[in-house]
């Protein structure tokens, strides 16, 4: 009887360790790191709605190239990627870096959550023609967004993320290409 005692005390000992590691890894957001060419990218454009802008995404040479044209017709006005969903712990990190490179027009940056269905949450940004930069964006400047509405309420739960992606939505017809190398914690 002893032994079997003594062997399920062991096997505790082993699963304790290996769900501590386990949750240790999952939370260490510090160390997080989404290199484009490691995940699925989805475009989402204004045709959801009767637009006619239209983007493609393709992962080339490691970089995520999204490129496309903006169309104000029949109501539209926004071109979006995302990113396949995962489970993403950033409780620990104050924002998130981006490695862009794009063609001096504004762009959101754009998270989606597990918590919240049909909430995203946006923070915008400026680029530079042909420059690659590191763009850093704290938690604290996303904004809860509904269709492109900026919401009162829904906080940002960081333990809790599920896709990352970009949207260009600047009221006015233009072309556009956004490059990706990579996204980090902050």
């Amino acid at each position: 009887m002893s032994s079997v005692v003594n062997h399920r005390f062991a096997l505790q000992i082993i699963l304790t360790t290996l769900l501590t590691g386990v949750f240790m890894t999952a939370s260490a957001s510090p160390n997080f790191e989404l290199k484009a060419a490691n995940t699925q990218w989805y475009v989402i454009n204004d045709g959801v709605m009767g637009g006619v802008s239209s983007s493609s995404a393709q992962v080339v040479n490691g970089v995520l190239e999204f490129s496309g044209r903006v169309s104000l017709e029949h109501g539209g006005g926004f071109a979006s990627v995302r990113s396949s969903a995962g489970t993403y712990n950033l409780s620990s990190a104050s924002g998130l870096t981006l490695h862009v490179r794009g063609d001096g027009k504004r762009y959101g940056f754009q998270i989606g959550s597990t918590t919240v269905r049909g909430v995203l949450y946006r923070a915008e940004f400026e680029t530079k023609a042909g420059q690659w930069l590191e763009v850093k964006l704290p938690f604290t400047d996303f904004k809860p967004t509904r269709f492109g509405q900026v919401l009162s309420g829904y906080p940002l739960e960081r333990g809790k993320l599920e896709h990352f992606g970009f949207i260009i939505a600047n009221k006015k017809a233009e072309a556009f290409r956004l490059e990706l190398d990579w996204i980090r914690a902050l």
